[in-house]
């Protein structure tokens, strides 16, 4: 019987060849606000049913929100990884993650995908896509992984081609 972890309790650290995604940390302020404040990058930003538009132009709005998501990661909504540049160690963008039951799919994940422009390459979107289909339905427990895409045929190319169907009814 294979033991699902808590990840509300214990986030998971997950490593590729060159990206770790994390729980995110007020110390990836600076970094986070090279993506937050980059308008290129926000208008393929996913932010429905968000707060705002994940438009930040200085360290305070990011700090908040670095606070807010670590709140909501407490009361067991969902997990915001910081997605950090080995060769670097610099965070490039963030990924969120939930499970809930959806209407018309059933039990499945959500997954958020946030990057600075000049990350938002095919080799950089596809590690992160492979690592969250190899550990993501074991550690939050769900068989499908969704994702909106906004704005990017490019990206909409990438996950498609990774194995991802578009549906009308999400």
């Amino acid at each position: 019987m294979t033991v699902t972890p808590d990840v509300y309790k214990t986030c998971p650290i997950y490593e590729t060849e060159n990206l770790i995604l994390r729980l995110v940390q007020q110390e990836d302020a600076k970094d986070l606000l090279v993506c937050y404040s980059d308008k290129d990058a926000i208008t393929l930003m996913n932010s429905d049913k968000c707060t705002n538009n994940f438009y930040y132009s200085n360290v305070m709005e990011m700090l908040s929100a670095i606070d807010f998501w670590l709140s909501e990661y407490k009361k067991g909504l969902y997990v915001r990884f910081s997605i950090i540049e080995k060769t670097n160690n610099k965070a490039i963008g963030t990924a969120e993650f939930f499970d809930k039951e959806f209407p018309y799919i059933g039990r499945a994940g959500l997954m958020r995908l946030d990057l600075a422009s000049a990350y938002e390459t095919t080799s950089v979107i596809t590690e992160i896509i492979s690592l969250a289909q190899g550990y993501f339905p074991t550690d939050f427990d769900v068989k499908k992984i969704l994702v909106k895409i906004k704005n990017s045929q490019k990206k909409k190319k990438i996950f498609t081609a990774m194995g991802f169907q578009t549906t009308d009814n999400f």
